[in-house]
């Protein structure tokens, strides 16, 4: 779970939250690295991130109030 606060929602790639393997493996909450504008669940070359996010809402926080992101994780991880 992560806490955000979003100055800019037009910046792009920014991760609130990784989680790292001892080696390359992670798992991020990311914002607007594929899309602009909106959150995804980002991983290492994309091997775990919805390449399509067409359909994902784009962000409509006004710039500056904390939002709470959870990550759901399946697995092993």
């Amino acid at each position: 779970m992560a806490w955000v606060y979003v100055s800019n929602l037009t910046q792009q790639g920014g991760s609130v939250l990784t989680m790292q393997t001892a080696g390359e493996s992670f798992d991020a909450i990311v914002f607007g690295e594929k899309a602009p504008g909106k959150w995804m669940a980002g991983s290492e070359n994309f091997h775990r991130t919805q390449l399509q996010q067409a359909a994902n809402p784009a962000e409509e926080a006004d710039p500056g109030p904390w939002s709470r992101w959870p990550l759901p994780m399946v697995g092993e991880r």
